[in-house]
């Protein structure tokens, strides 16, 4: 202080990231004041040399549309439509842009052609990590609508009559009860991938089972894995004092494998209290394990990574689709939790599952086999 005002100087160096996060907020509070300077300094703006002349538009989203690539003038008209202006006719990405508000074009980067693959791969996270911009929404994980929508295919006879009901300590319903009786699983013959998440009395019960469908090994010798879903299921909590009778829940395994021909490569579980059904299954010979997707974020992201991809097929669960649209991700701390008016039980055992899957070796086998395949066709 000299004499009576304030001569300190205090420098925040900090990524925005969303709409919500804490320097974006200080950039609110501080807009339009003398005493403020701002440098948001892009890698190719401070070295253009360095980069590509030739640039790709992207769209950071607005509370009313997802962020996206705007490749082409119908990206625009979709963004027009939501804000309730007219569309305009066939031109350029350039010049549709003009048509756009002023207040939400400022949300339009345009960024060198050298990173497009990565915006193409994880779009959310290149528009924060690379290009330093917030994106809309109080930090969810996943808000693109069409792609889950992609990621969603009908089956010829779905597994289950209803994805969602309660399983009871007072009843004598089982889960297998409501298993549909034309249902015949797609490539029997392939290994299933389970990830159960626990619930007995407040908390719901996810079970999600899941298979390699394919293997591609792209031209640069790269492997793709494809992952298609048999079921999701969410078991409801029945009223207190009746619970999730875990039993009978469990028992919806061995009778997948006598009664459908389903084989294990990997069944987990994720909290403590899951010890006994863990026994059980061991005992009786089945592949199971303990595995958390709460510790850290990389089950989650790898499932988004998927459904940007193109790479996963499930079948519509309305409690899954409300848990992914829900669920927040808090980078700094590498974690995915459920805001609170919302769950997550069904979602993790879909991204269990998926994880299962992908980090198990019993596919390599598979990979090994196309190897050998190509080496005899030359």
């Amino acid at each position: 202080m000299v004499n009576g005002e304030n001569q300190s100087i205090s420098i925040l160096v900090s990524s925005t990231t969303f709409d919500s996060s804490f320097t974006n907020q200080r950039l609110k509070e501080t807009e339009g004041d003398p005493h403020t300077y701002v440098v948001n300094a892009r890698s190719w703006d401070v070295k253009p040399q360095n980069y590509s002349k030739e640039r790709f538009y992207v769209f950071c989203g607005s509370g009313e549309i997802d962020p996206c690539i705007i490749d082409s003038y119908i990206e625009v008209n979709n963004i027009l439509d939501s804000l309730g202006k007219d569309r305009v006719e066939e031109m350029s990405v350039k010049e549709a842009i003009e048509f756009i508000p002023t207040e939400i074009r400022n949300q339009i980067i345009d960024v060198p052609i050298d990173f497009l693959k990565d915006f193409k791969q994880n779009l959310l996270q290149s528009i924060q990590d690379i290009a330093g911009m917030t994106v809309a929404g109080e930090g969810k994980l996943f808000n693109n609508k069409e792609l889950f929508n992609k990621a969603i295919y009908t089956p010829k006879e779905p597994a289950f009559l209803k994805d969602t009901f309660i399983i009871s300590t007072k009843l004598e319903t089982r889960p297998q009860d409501y298993i549909n009786p034309n249902w015949k699983p797609e490539q029997p013959e392939k290994l299933r991938f389970m990830h159960c998440d626990q619930g007995i009395s407040s908390d719901h019960y996810g079970l999600s089972c899941c298979y390699i469908d394919r293997i591609e090994i792209n031209e640069d010798e790269t492997v793709s894995i494809y992952v298609k879903f048999d079921f999701i299921i969410t078991i409801i909590p029945p009223r207190p004092p009746a619970k999730i009778d875990i039993s009978k829940v469990r028992s919806l395994i061995p009778w997948l494998t006598h009664n459908k021909g389903i084989n294990w490569g990997k069944i987990t579980y994720d909290q403590f209290q899951s010890q006994e059904s863990m026994q059980e299954l061991d005992k009786a010979g089945f592949p199971v394990d303990y595995q958390s997707v709460d510790r850290t974020d990389e089950a989650y992201l790898l499932m988004v990574d998927y459904i940007y991809e193109g790479k996963v097929k499930f079948p519509y669960n309305a409690e899954f689709e409300a848990n992914m649209f829900n669920v927040v991700h808090y980078r700094e701390k590498r974690k995915v939790d459920h805001t609170s008016t919302g769950g997550k039980d069904t979602s993790d055992s879909v991204v269990g599952s998926l994880y299962n899957a992908i980090k198990s070796d019993i596919y390599m086998s598979e990979v090994i086999q196309k190897d050998i395949d190509i080496i005899f066709e030359i």
